[in-house]
């Protein structure tokens, strides 16, 4: 008889809040959760940098570290939850006879983007030298995967959200608006927490993804510090409105940039503001689920994400406020 595991692989709040319904709903029922970008999750996981992209180090450290975790009896199959398939690792995973099932779980701007479910961002790699890489910890042998289904990997599309394939299992969404392209769309319902005392009094800002916004400002720094420059100054201004109105607020930073920026970077940003997770820590709350299930007061959105998406579906615009930084 063969063993189903399903693994969930999540790097954001809503895809964070999406597996925990998942589980909720017995969607899943045998779970190996893979977390990556620093996302936590309240239970047994194991934890990954990311999904490695085209990055054949972290595309091994992936597959190793789900691998190693896999129970030695054996006949077993994956059922695999993930945002996407559009890199290395969705090849590998499409590719490989122990994966059964491929579902899609909604993540934000990119599920909404109907170009995605057709071959873009394809990157030819050099075959022989990732074989060899993948074949140092057995994995190809591992995933089942020969050394001719090897050689015809560059031939394969990169599709973030593949539908046609034989192995594509459905997606699951929050927004009407996601996975445009896909059939068998499965769309859930998020309760708001109602965990969090005096949620009424405060204000959550969001700020965008600084690393990226430092990568395409790499050659013009001088333009790059006037924006963070003002990034600072917009965030002492916001808490300063917000004490006048007996409101605290809090600093959400992207995930990307709470793992990556440095401490005291951190700390310049937060200044009179509290850290969002320490918020959540110091209370014993779990922090890991969409900022706007938590209906706090005001949700500041600095420059335009899919935290705006999830705040006006589930609030209301009123609970919105959207600023442009660049």
């Amino acid at each position: 008889m063969t063993d189903t595991i399903d693994v969930l692989y999540i790097h954001s709040p809503i895809t964070y809040s999406i597996g925990r319904q998942l589980l909720a709903n017995g969607e899943i029922r045998n779970p190996l959760v893979i977390c990556g970008r620093k996302t936590q999750w309240n239970g047994p996981h194991l934890e990954v940098v990311d999904d490695g992209i085209w990055n054949a180090e972290r595309v091994r450290d992936f597959l190793k570290t789900m691998l190693d975790a896999l129970p030695s009896k054996r006949p077993i199959q994956l059922n695999v939850y993930l945002p996407h398939t559009g890199f290395l690792l969705g090849k590998l995973l499409k590719m490989s006879p122990l994966v059964g099932r491929i579902c899609y779980i909604e993540e934000g701007d990119t599920s909404h983007d109907p170009r995605l479910s057709q071959n873009k961002q394809n990157l030819a790699i050099p075959i022989e030298n990732y074989a060899a890489m993948f074949k140092r910890d057995h994995l190809l042998e591992r995933l089942g995967i020969t050394d001719d289904m090897m050689r015809g990997i560059n031939e394969m599309e990169a599709i973030w959200f593949d539908g046609n394939h034989p192995k594509y299992g459905g997606a699951y969404s929050v927004l009407p608006t996601s996975f445009p392209a896909l059939s068998n769309v499965r769309r859930l319902s998020l309760a708001l927490r109602e965990d969090v005392p005096d949620r009424e009094k405060i204000w959550v800002c969001m700020l965008p993804n600084i690393v990226s916004l430092a990568s395409r400002y790499d050659n013009n720094q001088a333009t790059l510090q006037k924006i963070l420059y003002a990034l600072v100054i917009l965030l002492r201004a916001q808490s300063a409105l917000a004490a006048s109105m007996s409101c605290s607020i809090l600093v959400k930073l992207h995930p990307v940039d709470e793992a990556n920026l440095s401490e005291e970077f951190k700390a310049e940003l937060m200044h009179d503001a509290g850290p969002y997770l320490d918020f959540f820590s110091d209370r014993g709350l779990d922090s890991g689920y969409e900022p706007a299930l938590y209906g706090f007061g005001k949700y500041i959105v600095i420059n335009i994400s899919s935290a705006s998406r999830y705040v006006s579906q589930i609030l209301g615009q009123e609970r919105l406020v959207n600023i442009a930084l660049d």
